[in-house]
């Protein structure tokens, strides 16, 4: 080629080759186009609307089925049952006979007859057991979708209660048995708890895993497999001790269930609890299931209230000459509240509960610590100069 323009062929055998080139070139730009053409078609077929109809089908099943099963977790669902039991929506109200499948929400005391005992099952695959003569009052159900925690909260007012929290629980959850003289918070354990009809005394034994128990003042201890302790109501938790093999079966470690392995999660059920973690925020706004608006509120919500909550409490604290000794953190006794606003103020912290309860000097001052129900569960300190957030370092001291 010169200057841009074609060589002339000088024989009929160039002018042959000249002519099958073109034509090769001619084919490949024909399919260039039908390729280009098809790739065209193909993204209308991907865009069509009855595709993008499927898709959201698709997703509002995951959604919903994803719903059903967290609304689940706000539950705990009467699954085994000796003898006679009965149920009521909160202590006041009158009990109602309990059957298999009953369903127990927030505020509903379960109480069981002589020789009776009740077995509760939850979502994760935890279980808990209530003794014969036993009074146990459901306090808190909580899943946290943002946070993929599980917070339970339970009253033992009197008798005995097995449990087994399974694997499945969650990396950050915590369930805690409060009782007239202590505070047992555990995560993947076997344990026991035993509360005397004077609320003096509580007994707690461990067969798997730890359990940080507390009593109503001093800090708290751990309590391994194969020991157990005896808190007394305003002491703090002693050292724990070992017990028996003989003991182990009056303790009632025994029973079957407690050690029967939980179902695991499903595929399906992990995957949906994954989506529905992902659009938490647009859920939450939309009030989607009890994880949403109506139930858990924004995290700036949930620690607005409990600021509110533990100023409402300063209001009664003040007004007392001295302050009480001991508290119990789970119910507010000594306080003497009227039983709505007791509620008011406990439903607003992790648990249902104070943290901790500290008095001063004899009674002349006191340091209150509690926890906010939002993603990082918040921890505020109360005094009487006011309500101020507890540092990190403070938190591992207190806790």
């Amino acid at each position: 080629m010169l200057w841009g323009r074609k060589p002339k062929p000088k024989n009929e055998t160039e002018m042959l080759l000249q002519a099958l080139k073109g034509a090769k070139q001619h084919s490949e730009k024909v399919q260039i186009a039908r390729h280009r053409k098809l790739s065209v078609s193909q993204w209308r077929r991907l865009l069509d609307r009855r595709i993008w109809i499927a898709l959201g089908l698709i997703l509002v099943a995951v959604l919903a089925d994803g719903v059903r099963r967290e609304n689940r977790e706000f539950e705990a669902t009467l699954t085994a049952l000796q003898g006679q039991a009965s149920v009521a929506t909160d202590e006041d109200a009158n009990p109602v006979a309990a059957v298999v499948g009953t369903k127990l929400l927030d505020g509903n005391v379960l109480r069981t007859g002589e020789a009776s005992t009740a077995s509760l099952s939850f979502a994760d695959g935890s279980l808990l057991v209530v003794g014969p003569e036993a009074q146990m009052t459901v306090r808190l159900l909580e899943y946290n979708r943002g946070g993929a925690w599980r917070s339970r909260a339970f009253y033992l007012k009197v008798g005995q209660i097995w449990a087994t929290v399974s694997h499945n629980f969650g990396h950050g959850s915590e369930m805690k048995i409060y009782t007239p003289a202590s505070v047992a918070a555990v995560r993947g354990t076997v344990f026991a708890m035993n509360q005397d009809r004077d609320g003096q005394k509580c007994d707690l034994a461990c067969a798997d895993g730890t359990v940080r128990a507390s009593g109503l003042v001093g800090l708290p201890t751990n309590v391994p497999a194969g020991t157990r302790c005896s808190i007394e109501r305003g002491q703090p938790a002693p050292l724990p001790t070992l017990y028996t093999r003989d003991e182990q079966q009056a303790l009632g470690f025994g029973y079957g269930a407690l050690w029967e392995p939980p179902p695991g999660a499903s595929r399906l059920q992990t995957d949906e609890y994954a989506v529905c973690q992902f659009l938490n925020a647009p859920m939450t706004i939309l009030g989607l299931g009890k994880c949403g608006w109506a139930f858990g509120a924004i995290d700036a919500t949930r620690r607005s209230a409990a600021l509110e909550a533990l100023r409402r409490l300063n209001l009664h604290l003040s007004g007392t000459a001295e302050f009480p000794p001991v508290l119990n953190i789970a119910t507010l006794e000594e306080l003497n509240l009227a039983p709505q606003e007791r509620d008011e103020i406990l439903n607003q912290f992790d648990g249902c509960a104070l943290t901790r309860y500290i008095a001063i000097n004899g009674g002349k001052d006191f340091i209150i610590y509690a926890r906010a129900r939002d993603v990082a569960r918040t921890m505020y300190k109360l005094t009487q100069i006011g309500v101020e957030r507890v540092s990190a370092e403070e938190v591992q001291q207190v806790m």
